[in-house]
């Protein structure tokens, strides 16, 4: 998977920044304007960061599917293989040679 998750530690970071500014009682009216701004510049990081963690899970979200098909592919595959080992051992026993296992077993 390509690019990397965001840690605990920065999501925990952006909310502790953001309630700093919105903390107790503090109307909106009573933030200086650099509050504001910075309130701003941080809620926009946090949603640059959410947008981030979105790709992420959709990255990994294809990888899975790509995964699960690769993975059907590999069961079928298993399952003909398995039939034909059946039908060489019907074929060794209607010719009386034995089990394909007794033979590998020698």
């Amino acid at each position: 998977m390509s690019g990397s998750l965001l840690t605990a530690n920065t999501r925990f970071e952006h909310r502790s920044r953001i309630s700093l500014y919105v903390s107790g009682n503090t109307a909106a009216s009573d933030l200086t304007e650099e509050s504001k701004v910075e309130l701003g510049l941080e809620i926009r990081l946090f949603r640059n960061d959410l947008r981030a963690v979105r790709e992420e899970i959709r990255l990994f979200r294809t990888e899975m599917s790509d995964l699960r098909s690769a993975m059907s592919e590999a069961d079928s595959q298993l399952t003909k293989m398995d039939a034909r080992v059946v039908e060489l051992e019907t074929r060794m026993a209607v010719s009386g040679t034995g089990k394909l296992e007794e033979m590998i077993i020698k």
